[in-house]
């Protein structure tokens, strides 16, 4: 019986082990996402910025025929 609960004991170390280890990689990947969402642009300042360019470039092409 003793050596029955020490492979369940040595058995529930390692899925433990494995436990932990995954739940720091997904911590990892949770930072990385965060840190590529904030390096990136959001979609409606490049719009807003394009409907700029497209505004001053349709007042020019008017000024200047």
């Amino acid at each position: 019986m003793e050596t029955g609960f020490a492979t369940l004991n040595g058995r529930l170390d390692v899925a433990l082990t494995r436990t932990t280890q995954a739940e720091a990689d997904i911590a990892q990947l949770r930072a990385e996402v965060e840190a590529l969402k904030r390096g990136r642009w959001p979609l409606p300042t490049i719009g807003a910025i394009g409907g700029v360019v497209g505004a001053i470039t349709a007042v020019y092409a008017a000024l200047h025929p």
